[in-house]
């Protein structure tokens, strides 16, 4: 491998600020398909989706349920069901929150 080359990492703190950053951009109160939101925004941001790509890498279930769970966290949203029909792509389902 070239010296000049390397790999970029993305850890779960970072995967943390990016969730941050996206819902200090949504509006209180949360709507209920704010994971949706999240992972929309993502999918619309060349950067954030870049991200996205590299901390998911070949394990894309298991990125996209520790999203949902700092959206949860974060928020500090209770889960009250499921949707199975997400707008994003990133995702093919997600957890309906709320207060």
């Amino acid at each position: 491998m070239p010296e000049n080359s390397y790999e970029e990492k993305i850890y779960t703190e970072d995967i943390e600020d990016l969730v941050e950053q996206i819902l200090r951009k949504i509006s209180r109160p949360y709507p209920q398909d704010i994971t949706d939101q999240v992972f929309l925004a993502i999918e619309n941001d060349k950067k954030l989706l870049h991200y996205y790509t590299i901390y998911a890498g070949s394990n894309a279930g298991a990125a996209n349920a520790f999203i949902g769970k700092m959206v949860k966290e974060i928020t500090g949203l209770k889960v009250k069901g499921t949707c199975g029909n997400p707008k994003s792509k990133l995702i093919k389902s997600y957890k309906i929150l709320g207060y």
